[in-house]
């Protein structure tokens, strides 16, 4: 927490003219009756720059706001470049760190707009897990590659937007017990004020229920709706 706050305070002595946000959301996973959190501040640079600090955390046993546990912190540096007026390719790097495990994140997205309200994108990443190896029982690092494809439609003072996410080639069992995962995903935000823009979204996620055994290992097998609130201020 004390390195969420520095990196906040940070963040907010930048002075580039909305360029600086805070967005907290809160999120509720239906079926595993589980509360999750999370807080983050961003800021974007002139030369198309940008870096990210965001701190997560989860309630256990259900309660909202009992029992809080940290999920770890994630911070991201990436670079927007706009290489026309429509297309911008943005390379990123995040570092997610938590209590036993630390994963390093490597990002290129590409965005596209069709039309001025009308817009596409696809980002592919390549992650890499490290545990700590101290505790026990021992976990082997895993690695894995996600694609997202995203789509957008501005609608008056509402802006719609879908991603499909999905990982393969996990060196570690996933989706019933195969080496790939993937969720869906469905924002929409008001963006009738440019400062405080309130949001909702539904996801479509798997989750281990307990009922898909092999060689004696449970796996994802069932699915579950995933639900969304936030707001995010810009400076």
């Amino acid at each position: 927490m004390k390195n969420l706050t520095l990196g906040i305070s940070t963040l907010l002595f930048c002075t580039a003219a909305n360029a600086t946000y805070i967005d907290y959301r809160h999120e509720w996973l239906g079926d595993e009756h589980r509360h999750e959190d999370r807080v983050k501040i961003g800021h974007s640079m002139q030369n198309g720059t940008y870096f990210s600090l965001e701190g997560k955390w989860r309630s256990r046993d259900g309660g909202f706001g009992e029992n809080l546990s940290s999920k770890g912190n994630e911070v991201e540096v990436g670079y927007k470049y706009k290489a026309t007026k429509d297309f911008v390719l943005t390379p990123s790097f995040a570092l997610d760190s938590g209590d036993k495990d630390t994963a390093y994140k490597f990002s290129v997205k590409a965005a596209y707009n069709l039309t001025d309200d009308f817009n596409i994108g696809t980002r592919l990443r390549y992650g890499v897990r490290h545990y700590d190896n101290s505790n026990k029982p021992k976990k082997d690092n895993q690695h894995y590659w996600q694609s997202n494809f995203y789509l957008g439609y501005k609608l008056q003072d509402f802006s719609l937007s879908y991603d499909f996410e999905y990982k393969f080639d996990t060196d570690y069992p996933a989706y019933k017990g195969k080496e790939k995962d993937y969720a869906h995903n469905l924002n929409v935000s008001w963006i009738g004020n440019k400062t405080w823009v309130p949001y909702v979204e539904l996801g479509y996620v798997s989750y281990d229920d307990g009922s898909y055994v092999k060689n004696g290992q449970t796996y994802r097998d069932a699915w579950q709706w995933r639900y969304r609130v936030g707001i995010a201020y810009n400076f």
